[in-house]
């Protein structure tokens, strides 16, 4: 995948064919197994297949995205969208995904858009709870077989989501703090 959830994700304009506004959504590219493997559910239409070829110009979108367009996820799908500024080429939307969260669980699910691609920044592995350390080790051991000159990192997506809530309660425990001083010298001006 391009970006997992809770990380980055690139922000493109889309238009629908036959439609004057553009709809800005968020993009991960992505394989076949991708909805499967964060047990994402389709809620219209099909996942990509490797029995369709002509999936590599096809796309999925969330339901946020289908309710900016205006259609319900049954209308949405076989409805061509150009990627503004990427190229000319219209995409036709086989799926329609309940919305998820990809980003913070604070913030609004944005409209979003799954492309196949067979190019990737980032790699998830679901794995069974057991010899973690035995399956870390088959994991680099292929890594390195089928990309060597570049280095193996991994994180947890657990522990990656605490660290992104972790951070925001330190945010929050800085704004208090300075709540409280403009409080305090709000008080002393009042008293002097």
């Amino acid at each position: 995948m391009s970006g997992q959830p809770g990380g980055y994700h690139d922000n493109y304009a889309y238009l629908a064919e036959g439609q004057a506004n553009y709809v800005r959504m968020k993009n991960v590219f992505a394989d076949y197994d991708y909805l499967k493997t964060f047990g994402i559910k389709l809620k219209a239409g099909r996942e990509f297949s490797k029995e369709y070829a002509a999936d590599d110009k096809a796309m999925i979108i969330n339901e946020a995205a289908v309710k900016n367009f205006g259609w319900t996820n049954d209308e949405a799908l076989g409805k061509r969208i150009l990627i503004n500024l990427l190229d000319s080429t219209y995409r036709t939307i086989i799926g329609v995904v309940e919305d998820y969260h990809f980003t913070s669980l604070k913030q609004k699910i944005e409209p979003l858009r799954l492309q196949q691609y067979q190019r990737f920044r980032v790699m998830a592995v679901k794995i069974q709870p057991g010899n973690i350390p035995a399956v870390i080790k088959k994991i680099e051991t292929a890594y390195k077989n089928s990309s060597p000159g570049y280095p193996f990192e991994f994180q947890f997506l657990d522990q990656s989501f605490n660290s992104l809530y972790k951070s925001e309660e330190k945010q929050e425990d800085v704004f208090s703090v300075f709540a409280m001083l403009a409080i305090l010298i709000s008080c002393l001006g009042l008293f002097g």
